[in-house]
């Protein structure tokens, strides 16, 4: 079997790059806070945490007590980006407090102790190596990764194997990982934390390549699409992205583009424009979803997620008024709190696409329930009628040429809500999933001339000058002076007019 070194030897064009992507660390505008409360042997935790089902195990594994004793509240996170996952050392640390002390603790991290104590996206280097036809066809991908990974743990980065293995087709592909220990903070997830550094890297290889080969870099992206989960015969449960480039280089005017380097000015401004595929895997999580109807005509959707600033809140409300058939306003979102039924943590862009179809799920089961409670009971203008015969609309049950709304059906049996909850398996569909966009720019910049020296800079539409500030001693040199000094002056000149005379 040939290595990868060959099928690239043997590809009529290569290209060689390595992209060094420094340490970034998360520092949300609010640093990390914790407070703790103490109730007997009953702990409750405040904290803007983005998985308070997963914060509560490891909390109460970390101070020693039963996981029913755990409580953690978290209904809005705040600043996240990967950092409020884990369970860091503030919130053990203001729960053993508050229980030494006997009274509520409260923890805050400073801003320096954010850089060091909250994780940080680790040190990667990325070597991409591409092969082609002259047509522009990939023949050979090789993609290596150096990772900082700190000696006491942390974040395992795959950015080559969450990206280059799903976006191009090509018969030869080469995946290296490697993980480098050191001295270093621990490091973790941060927003996209292998699709961001992965993809820049990558598509960074497939500009050069379009440039080698004196190709259009949309054309180029799109004579590769990976129409079949790369390495397999599966397809995908739907891939637009060839289209989606189309349609966006229609738009975007991608045909004016002259693809020679600096090439187009626009009076005293360089113009140039370029592309990228972005990509994330389509997340899903198998977590239970409680749904309720109550005897005063509304619902209640309720899961541990928190909503993480993306408007969880209103994408569930949204999805179960729209399953359950009732007005946006009578629908109420019960989020963040690890005492509901433990939902997937706000990571990964995961949320709307794991309790979408859970909320569906359990409004179905929901609307079976109400139907044949209407049946059961016996005040009930349904007692005794086969449940397949009624229907349900709107927040109705209908039949029999009545119509009795699901808040009348629950009082009529004399009971507060009607409630279930699901047990995850809702599934998806068959085939890769994931989503993918292209990404169009264009850039001016001024034009310079001579040895680096700019005609013209602008900030908010205003010309900068340069102004040297003078020592003691020097010279105002001759011309024009300062506006600040002829304001100045002018106003000494009428103050000095307006004196009496002496």
């Amino acid at each position: 079997m040939a290595s990868i070194d060959d099928a690239l030897r043997a590809s009529a064009v290569t290209v060689d790059i390595t992209v060094t992507q420094q340490p970034q660390s998360h520092v949300a505008m609010e640093p990390h806070s914790t407070t703790a409360v103490w109730q007997n042997d009953h702990l409750t935790v405040y904290s803007g945490c983005q998985g308070p089902a997963n914060y509560a195990n490891t909390l109460a594994e970390r101070v020693g007590v039963s996981r029913d004793n755990v409580r953690v509240i978290s209904p809005f996170v705040g600043g996240g980006f990967g950092s409020r996952v884990p369970t860091w050392g503030d919130g053990p640390l203001a729960a053993v407090a508050a229980r030494a002390l006997g009274r509520p603790v409260k923890l805050t991290l400073t801003r320096e102790q954010s850089f060091v104590l909250t994780g940080h996206r680790p040190l990667i280097e990325q070597r991409v190596r591409l092969g082609a036809s002259r047509d522009g066809v990939l023949n050979a991908v090789s993609h290596q990764c150096w990772s900082e990974m700190p000696v006491a743990g942390g974040w395992n980065e795959a950015p080559a194997g969450e990206t280059t293995t799903v976006l191009y087709r090509t018969p030869n592909l080469a995946i290296e990982e490697r993980l480098v220990p050191m001295d270093t903070p621990a490091t973790w997830a941060m927003r996209a934390p292998n699709e961001a550094p992965g993809m820049f890297a990558l598509e960074t290889a497939m500009d050069e390549l379009a440039v080698a080969l004196g190709m259009d870099p949309v054309e180029l992206r799109l004579r590769n699409d990976a129409t079949t989960v790369p390495g397999t015969d599966r397809g995908w449960t739907s891939r637009r992205l060839a289209e989606c480039y189309r349609v966006g280089a229609e738009r975007f005017g991608w045909a004016d583009r002259n693809p020679v380097p600096g090439s187009r000015i626009d009076g005293e401004w360089l113009v140039g424009q370029g592309t990228a595929t972005a990509i994330y895997p389509a997340n899903r999580s198998d977590v239970p979803v409680r749904l309720t109807l109550r005897d005063d005509g509304t619902a209640v959707v309720s899961t541990s997620t928190p909503d993480i600033g993306t408007g969880t809140y209103t994408m569930a409300s949204i999805v179960a008024s729209d399953a359950l058939g009732i007005p946006l306003d009578r629908v109420v979102a019960e989020l963040g709190d690890s005492a509901l039924p433990a939902g997937t943590a706000a990571v990964g862009s995961r949320a709307a696409g794991t309790l979408a179809p859970m909320i569906q799920d359990a409004a179905r089961t929901l609307i079976g329930e109400i139907t044949a409670l209407a049946v059961r009971t016996q005040r009930s203008p349904f007692h005794g009628l086969d449940p397949a015969s009624l229907t349900y609309r709107e927040g109705r049950v209908e039949g029999n040429g009545r119509g009795v709304t699901f808040a009348e059906i629950i009082d009529m049996a004399d009971l507060p809500h009607v409630e279930v909850t699901t047990e995850g398996g809702a599934g998806g569909p068959g085939g890769g999933r994931g989503s993918g966009r292209p990404r169009g720019a264009r850039l001016r910049r001024p034009l310079l001339r001579g040895a680096g020296q700019p005609v013209h800079r602008r900030a908010a539409g205003q010309p900068l000058h340069h102004r040297r500030r003078r020592r003691a001693g020097d010279q105002r040199p001759d011309g024009p002076q300062p506006a600040g000094r002829r304001r100045r002056l002018r106003h000494r000149r009428r103050t000095a007019r307006n004196q009496p005379d002496r």
